[in-house]
């Protein structure tokens, strides 16, 4: 050994398992040379910096209570005060000192912390959290400046999205005293009993949540289809197969020969698009509409096949539609997958959603719940160019419509944060268009953002490896061995 691993030795360096095992290789490898025989070494994990040790968790929820007022100025100042809660309701009617104005909606904020201490080689300690926040906020009514304020109003139930195929009625018994009404109907009254049917599973209200009914055994009435996002060239063999063997194919792609397609498969092609979207009318019409169709073709005639562009259940609602008002009138249901648009904009981006994560919303969703983004994960927003509207129209956007968007997003990220506006073309023959320009100038391409043009905002920065430990256990193979059996 040389003098600086000496010195090492007597200071205690945590090199010392290290230069002790450079020592007992070296006395191996001679030992190895007097013999003639060669021996694999054992891996040897180097002794970790940080020795962790969990400590009990943390579980706390504030009450959060608004009170806002106008100064001299006339601007408006909110003030804020919270009580963590203890079991004990809080008074809510008690004004804090301090507190000023006409009492808000209050917010309660659900925390959880995992802590764990950190202790390395010379005994120094540090804590880590590792903390998740859940908010809900509440909608009592509070007496207040002479009167009774009532929190902000919650949307209306008809801006709402049609509810997930997972939080159905299909079990219901309203539900299902209207669809024996369909099943014995006569054949030229089951239209308008199918519109009750679709209407009353749509509800909202008093829809409730159980997981989803699964159709019993036998071969399909109903087939629910992806012919990928370039139709003609994307279609999986299955899906053709299936497309042969039904009586008729409902379909509601534009895609250039999609008909034709489809109609070399099938003698009986039948397009809902222009029947089911029109101008300024809910789009949830066009959904139910087409599930209508669907499903008393598939009562006629069945089986039947229902065919659109992409994955049919990312980004479209009627096929779960289809799925829920088949299974309660005891038709059969089979989906089967296609290439979607994600698909094709993973590719068009380079983007692996492994590396950093992957944040995905529709744009007019995000305003309604006004969900936060993490500016360290990147984000994909879809239907830019339907932003706040469900009605269906071929019109131009104005650079006003991308107004509540671009202050939403700013809200996470600079002005000058770059994105890309990105067109992953559906026609073999037509390139996949794109814009990158500084999130500031976002309404400046509203004339050129379509509905079928998706927002991609790369991340801002990279978040940071919090774990050190887990760093250094990710590639041993002792901890690979402590893991499995």
């Amino acid at each position: 050994m040389d003098d600086v691993d000496c010195q090492a030795l007597i200071a205690r360096d945590g090199r010392l398992l290290e230069l002790l095992g450079r020592a007992l290789r070296s006395s191996e490898d001679f030992a190895e040379e007097e013999s003639g025989e060669t021996a694999l070494p054992e891996p040897v994990d180097e002794e970790p910096e940080f020795h962790e040790i969990m400590l009990p968790p943390i579980s706390l929820t504030l009450r959060v209570r608004p009170y806002a007022h106008h100064d001299e100025h006339g601007q408006l100042v909110v003030h804020y005060a919270a009580n963590i809660l203890t079991g004990e309701e809080p008074n809510l009617e008690a004004r804090p000192p301090g507190m000023e104005g006409q009492p808000l909606t209050p917010l309660d904020l659900h925390v959880h912390a995992d802590a764990t201490a950190l202790q390395n080689a010379a005994g120094k300690l540090s804590i880590r959290y590792d903390t998740v926040a859940e908010q809900a906020v509440l909608t009592r009514a509070y007496e207040g400046n002479g009167g009774t304020e009532t929190s902000p109003t919650q949307p209306d139930l008809l801006l709402r999205r049609a509810p997930h195929p997972w939080v159905h009625r299909v079990h219901a018994s309203d539900v299902q005293e209207t669809a024996a009404s369909v099943l014995s109907a006569p054949a030229h009254e089951r239209s308008e009993q199918l519109a009750t049917l679709v209407r009353t599973l749509t509800e909202e209200a008093t829809s409730q949540s159980a997981p989803p009914p699964v159709s019993s055994p036998g071969p399909p009435d109903i087939w629910v289809v992806g012919l990928g996002t370039k139709a003609g060239v994307q279609i999986t063999d299955e899906t053709r197969d299936v497309l042969r063997s039904v009586q008729e194919v409902l379909f509601v792609d534009t895609g250039v020969g999609t008909r034709e397609l489809l109609e070399s498969l099938c003698p009986r092609v039948n397009s809902l698009f222009a029947k089911s979207y029109t101008e300024t009318d809910a789009r949830l019409n066009a959904y139910q509409h087409m599930a209508l169709s669907v499903v008393e073709a598939a009562l006629a005639h069945g089986p039947v096949a229902f065919a659109m562009q992409g994955h049919p259940v990312v980004g479209g609602y009627a096929p779960l539609l289809i799925h829920d008002l088949a299974i309660s009138l005891g038709l059969r249901v089979r989906i089967l997958p296609g290439l979607s648009h994600l698909d094709a904009l993973f590719a068009e981006l380079l983007l692996d959603p492994f590396v950093q994560g992957l944040q995905a919303y529709e744009a007019t969703d995000l305003l309604l719940r006004r969900r936060p983004l993490r500016p360290d994960v990147p984000a994909l927003l879809f239907q830019v160019g339907n932003v706040e509207t469900r009605l269906h129209t071929a019109r131009i956007s104005r650079p006003e419509r991308m107004h509540r968007l671009r202050e939403h997003l700013e809200r996470f990220y600079p002005p000058d944060h770059r994105v890309q506006a990105v067109f992953a073309s559906p026609h073999p023959l037509a390139p996949s268009s794109g814009y990158t320009f500084a999130l500031s100038h976002l309404g400046d391409y509203a004339h050129v953002i379509h509905p079928g043009v998706t927002l991609f905002i790369p991340p801002v920065v990279e978040r940071p490896i919090s774990d050190p430990i887990l760093a250094k256990l990710v590639d041993s193979p002792s901890h690979l061995h402590s893991i499995t059996v």
